[in-house]
């Protein structure tokens, strides 16, 4: 019987080996993994990178190399692919999550988004308009 985890919480990468670094290192140590894996899609080829993610992450960080697309929708939608998880929680590399923003999310086929804090950590978005701006 095969059975599937919850979440997967996928990022893309091109050439940001700190960002990542932090934001992985962050979800293992303030967030309950327990039941998810985090997957993080290389669209650059960043030997520093899978080589973190291959000695540190304890088989419940996943690398993926694919460098022969290009931009940030073609390695979104890679997470989305290889997902293993149920839910997926699609984040750039430098996001950081609240602790316990992992613990109430649904098993829902609706794609939700936000809400988004900004830097000052008072102002904050919970949807964006459907265009695009300059």
């Amino acid at each position: 019987m095969v059975t599937s985890m919850r979440l997967t919480i996928g990022m893309p990468s091109f050439n940001n080996f700190t960002e990542v670094f932090f934001t992985v290192q962050a979800l293992r140590m303030y967030h309950n993994l327990k039941d998810c894996e985090i997957l993080v899609i290389d669209n650059f080829g960043d030997g520093e990178l899978e080589k973190f993610i291959k000695s540190n992450g304890n088989g419940q960080v996943r690398y993926e190399k694919y460098i022969n697309g290009s931009g940030p929708a073609f390695a979104k939608n890679k997470v989305f692919e290889l997902a293993k998880g149920e839910m997926v929680l699609c984040i750039d590399s430098h996001i950081l999550l609240k602790p316990g923003a992992l613990d109430k999310i649904p098993i829902t086929d609706d794609f939700i988004t936000g809400p988004l804090v900004y830097n000052n950590l008072i102002d904050y978005v919970g949807s964006w308009k459907p265009l695009l701006r300059g």
